[in-house]
């Protein structure tokens, strides 16, 4: 039987469950996140949280359809097991590190062997660079590229605060010779290379309030 897992109190997209349940909507999701897990690794349960708070917060930036995030339990399950042989990855199968998958129509795109070492910036981090910036098939906006456009960057904040993020700043982008600056009412200050890299477009039907009305946006780490 499928589960959903729910957080914090009400349904998460995870689904959870068996190769013989799960295998095949994976292989047909528009773009899947599958986590590996198994009943017998303290990682892999830490990493298990970890893979749940990532999706609690991409669930904001993925309609329905997007994305799929799956649990996959591999331990003893020769369909699971036959899958990740056929894909490459049989030995995720006993390493119980909570392993990650990212595949697009069924092709896997990146892994990691450790979601704990990953983080939750990381995995959504990385998420949001293979199924946002990577679906416009380049590595990152060139500075010419953004110039005059607004940005906003936000960070996240835990669900009982309210919102799901705060705004750290926000204002339009400058080039100015080599130097790309952001440009608020009552600041500049120049922009990274790493926060240039990590730039997404604001989809009109962007599900995350506080985009609306920008053209770009970015998610700070929380120790940045």
């Amino acid at each position: 039987m499928i589960r959903v897992r729910v957080l914090g109190g009400r349904a998460a997209m995870i689904q959870e469950g068996s190769g013989v349940e799960l295998v095949e909507l994976i292989r047909n999701a528009k773009r899947a996140l599958v986590f590996i897990s198994v009943p017998w690794s303290s990682p892999e349960r830490n990493g298990r949280k970890v893979f749940g708070a990532a999706v609690d917060r991409l669930e904001l930036v993925f309609r329905d359809g997007d994305a799929s995030f799956f649990r996959l339990e591999v331990d003893e399950d020769a369909v699971s097991q036959q899958w990740l042989s056929w894909i490459g990855y049989l030995q995720l199968a006993g390493m119980g590190a909570g392993s990650l998958l990212w595949l697009d129509a069924g092709k896997v795109m990146s892994t990691e062997i450790n979601a704990n070492q990953l983080g939750v910036n990381g995995i959504v981090e990385r998420t949001l660079m293979l199924w946002i910036r990577g679906s416009n098939n380049t590595a990152m906006f060139s500075p010419s590229e953004v110039d005059g456009r607004s940005l906003i960057v936000l960070r996240h904040h835990p669900r009982w605060c309210g919102k799901q993020f705060v705004v750290v700043e926000k204002g339009e982008l400058e080039l100015d010779g080599a130097v790309l600056d952001l440009v608020g009412e009552k600041s500049r200050r120049a922009i990274s290379n790493r926060e240039l890299a990590s730039m997404l477009t604001v989809k009109p039907d962007s599900l995350i309030e506080e985009c609306r009305g920008f053209d770009l946006f970015l998610i700070q780490d929380a120790d940045d």
